[in-house]
């Protein structure tokens, strides 16, 4: 039953897919067209291989958009106002652990590193 799902499986969803569309925008023009293609292919193996590159490269590019979109959200709407929460926030520091040190380094500096 897997191994017959798994042969039809694009041919399927294109008849789901046309049915909910149906439901949706009530043309029975997407109900026919969509029951063609799933029939045939169901009938025709070269047309279900078609069907199947053309669904798999479908979804793989949606994946793409739909990735960037959600990390772009995720990083403007959540990163981003923490970080000027905690700059705001924050205490400063007016004395922190570096030394200032005003000194020219030349060549002979670099000699002996250590």
């Amino acid at each position: 039953m897997i191994k017959l799902f798994n042969t039809y499986k694009y041919a399927i969803i294109v008849g789901l897919q046309s049915i909910i569309l149906f439901y949706v925008f009530h043309y029975e023009v997407i109900l026919f067209i969509g029951g063609g293609i799933s029939l045939l292919a169901f009938i025709f193996k070269e047309i279900r291989d078609m069907l199947t590159t053309f669904e798999e490269f479908i979804s793989r590019n949606i994946a793409k958009v739909i990735n960037s979109i959600l990390l772009s959200l995720v990083y403007l709407l959540i990163l981003i106002p923490i970080g000027l929460l905690k700059k705001i926030f924050s205490p400063r520091i007016e004395n922190n652990s570096f030394e200032l040190m005003d000194k020219t380094y030349n060549k002979d500096n670099l000699k002996n590193p250590w």
